[in-house]
């Protein structure tokens, strides 16, 4: 058998890291509360054990729902030399032809679904072709499945749920012994979070900072809505929930938890690490989502790069299926959300997410239109004077 070369890298600025640099590199984002450090952990052990993931790359074979996926592992995983890859995507030939650029350039063996003369199936309409198929690919290989895949509105529902079908049916075909899962959970949702990062937020809360300046009289003025405490009296839920994201969003979010919890207590392997929130092309094109993300670093958040993020959840997936102690310290179901978390600071951070993206999105745009910013400020400045003089007159 032909023995790929893997030298465990992320990308950062379009450069490859790897080695010790990409151990500082990991350091640096949990000094910086950007990543938890179970996280940077993790990506040491893939460095640390590159021979032995190796050896176990040549017995796997993953399978990419939503392989054109902005942030799902497919274009890392072709780096990775002679593996097996399932690309699997909508039969729509654009996408089609992106992927195949990045395919035809790498030296790993991918399958590809066809409809007629036409790459790609459907998720939702042949879930029953989908499940026959991959129940007898390469048998003598363990299959990890990565639920990727993305609609907007209540499509996401149904393909969530046409993935979470095909998921249970595949595994009871090829057994626990043959098959794993990985997903990606959104940063922007609700976990529970470790005692120690619930201190860390509270103890931000607490200290002396620019936000404290205007939060005592800010937040109540706006019911709330502004500069709320990240985490709630004797509570370790942190809830990142944005409700623009609708609720066909969360729900679809929660079944996959709920998949995932349900794997791994059945015994089965199940990689789902929180990514971080990241530049990609459909949110940068949203002008206000865009300023709110330029924006959150004036409250210490990181959005992060999507081909550093792409490629540095692809390290905590190799960990999770190749390291055989993988999440034995995990007690709760819900540890596992928050064992190797990349939160990007929104954990960690002082205040709830929500109640500070739109104070963000201001700040940025004041700060890009600074000229406009300061006019219209004189405008306010200048009517609450003339408010006030007109008040005065009346009273004398």
């Amino acid at each position: 058998m032909t023995r790929l070369f893997f030298n465990p890298s992320i990308t950062v600025h379009d450069e490859q890291i790897s080695g010790q640099e990409l151990k500082t590199f990991t350091k640096d984002l949990v000094a910086r509360d950007y990543i938890e450090n179970s996280a940077a952990v993790k990506s040491d052990w893939v460095i640390e054990h590159k021979d032995d993931v190796q050896k176990d790359l040549e017995k796997l074979v993953f399978v990419v729902f939503g392989a054109g996926a902005a942030l799902g592992p497919f274009q890392h995983l072709l780096r990775l030399g002679k593996i097996s890859v399932v690309a699997v995507d909508v039969p729509v030939e654009p996408v089609w032809e992106g992927l195949m650029n990045s395919i035809n350039n790498s030296s790993a063996k991918v399958h590809i679904p066809r409809l007629g003369n036409s790459r790609g199936c459907d998720l939702i309409k042949q879930a029953p072709e989908i499940i026959r198929w991959l129940s007898d690919l390469e048998p003598g290989k363990r299959m990890v499945i990565g639920n990727y895949a993305y609609a907007d509105s209540a499509n996401f529902i149904k393909v969530t749920l046409a993935m979470d079908a095909i998921c249970a049916a595949v595994a009871e075909f090829r057994g626990r012994d043959r098959i794993a899962f990985s997903y990606l959970c959104s940063p922007t949702d609700i976990f529970t979070a470790p005692d120690e990062v619930v201190k860390c937020s509270r103890e931000k809360y607490n200290a002396l900072s620019f936000s404290s300046l205007f939060r005592p009289w800010l937040n109540p003025l706006s019911g709330g809505r502004f500069f709320t405490p990240n985490f709630a009296p004797d509570s370790n839920i942190v809830d990142c929930v944005i409700m623009q994201q609708g609720p066909n969003y969360a729900l679809a979010k929660r079944i996959q938890h709920w998949r995932a919890m349900i794997m791994r207590e059945k015994g089965y392997i199940v990689s789902s690490n929180i990514a971080p929130a990241s530049r990609t092309e459909s949110v940068m094109k949203q002008k206000l989502l865009k300023a709110a993300y330029d924006g959150s670093a004036y409250f210490d958040i990181n959005i992060f790069d999507p081909k550093t993020a792409n490629s540095l959840m692809t390290l905590l997936l190799l960990h999770d299926v190749c390291n055989p102690r993988a999440g034995e310290h995990i007690k709760h179901p819900f540890d596992l959300f928050s064992d190797g978390c990349c939160h990007g600071g929104m954990w960690r951070n002082p205040h709830r997410a929500r109640s500070i993206t739109e104070i963000a999105a201001v700040l940025n745009l004041m700060n890009q239109y600074k000229g406009p910013a300061l006019f219209v400020c004189g405008l306010l400045y200048g009517a609450a004077r003339t408010s006030r003089s007109a008040r005065l007159t009346s009273k004398i």
